[in-house]
């Protein structure tokens, strides 16, 4: 019966963009409203100090990024500018491992490869795959 519902492959793209979008979700969650900006600015701003970046820059970086996973992965999650959103979290992601790898060059992966990972997964599943993306009811 429940295989009536979603084939395989619609199963996982659905699966793969909500587990995406939630883990940006709520860690931009927090980074807003329970870490707070300030706290993320503080942790990140010696290591971009160092290697001259302005306090302005870092301040709207921590700004930005925390963000853009909060409200792409809130719109992943519903499926609305799907593609936009993979594409904005990409490049997110490619800006967190690069501040990251300022403070801790050899730093663990294990933060970073499995929200690249989710975003690849969805870039190469069809489009069509994701029958419950919302971006399908309204375009």
């Amino acid at each position: 019966m429940i295989e009536h519902l979603l084939d395989p492959l619609e199963f996982a793209s659905v699966l793969t963009r909500l587990m995406a979008g939630s883990i940006f979700f709520i860690q931009g969650y927090d980074k807003v409203f329970k870490i707070g900006s300030k706290e993320v600015f503080t942790t990140i701003q010696p290591a971009f100090k160092k290697i001259g970046m302005p306090n302005q820059f870092t301040n709207a970086f921590t700004f930005i990024t925390s963000w853009i996973e909060m409200l792409g992965g809130l719109l992943l999650i519903i499926g609305l500018f799907k593609y936009l959103m993979i594409y904005l979290l990409g490049i997110d992601l490619l800006i967190v491992l690069i501040g990251m790898s300022l403070i801790d060059p050899v730093m663990d992966l294990k933060l970073i490869f499995p929200r690249f990972i989710l975003l690849l997964i969805l870039l190469l599943l069809p489009r069509e795959a994701d029958v419950l993306c919302l971006d399908n009811f309204i375009f």
